[in-house]
């Protein structure tokens, strides 16, 4: 069970598994983004969470994860 929940839509688990593709072998392993989701900020339509100077969206219904570009 997820011990942060950002929606009650979809798993926190879901989130990170799709954070984890924008990043390479070693870092998707070595990073907590467990942890990193209670650093997420609510934008109204959509969470951002800003992981290693990279900036991600993550959609309140969908859980869907992209990344900004700047």
């Amino acid at each position: 069970m997820d011990t942060i929940s950002l929606s009650p839509y979809f798993p926190d688990s879901s989130v990170v598994n799709s954070l984890r593709c924008f990043f390479s072998l070693s870092e998707m392993w070595n990073i907590d983004f467990h942890n990193l989701l209670s650093q997420a900020e609510d934008k109204g339509e959509f969470f951002e969470l800003r992981i290693m100077n990279r900036l991600f969206r993550i959609d309140k219904i969908t859980g869907g994860v992209t990344e900004v570009e700047k």
